[in-house]
């Protein structure tokens, strides 16, 4: 499938075409932490409602879609992978900070 069919298809004024992705999507963000944080509905809601969420939610459905899988599992492939590369970023940051501050060290 073709993700910018999923767009061309997509009215943000029309009722949530969406909905369903986007229920199995945060079941599986919510699943993935053992600990969500409580009292963020307004910020929660907010994220929802962007352009940025939506198209996690395109790349939900083109990713089950194209690989033939469940939504629930795509959803979990999507978080996995961002996570992923949020770790490795993290982490390569979080070691050249290191390396910068061991190289500044008085020896």
């Amino acid at each position: 499938m073709n993700p910018n069919l999923a767009l061309e298809n997509h009215n943000p004024l029309a009722s949530h075409p969406f909905d369903e992705t986007a229920r199995v999507f945060n079941t599986s963000l919510i699943a993935s932490r053992s600990q969500p944080t409580p009292g963020h509905s307004v910020d929660l809601l907010e994220t929802m409602k962007s352009a940025s969420f939506n198209a996690i939610l395109v790349a939900v459905r083109y990713l089950a879609q194209s690989e033939n899988i469940s939504e629930a599992l795509a959803s979990d492939r999507v978080i996995e992978t961002f996570r992923k590369t949020d770790r490795a970023w993290l982490n390569y940051v979080y070691n050249e900070g290191l390396t910068k501050i061991r190289g500044n060290l008085p020896q």
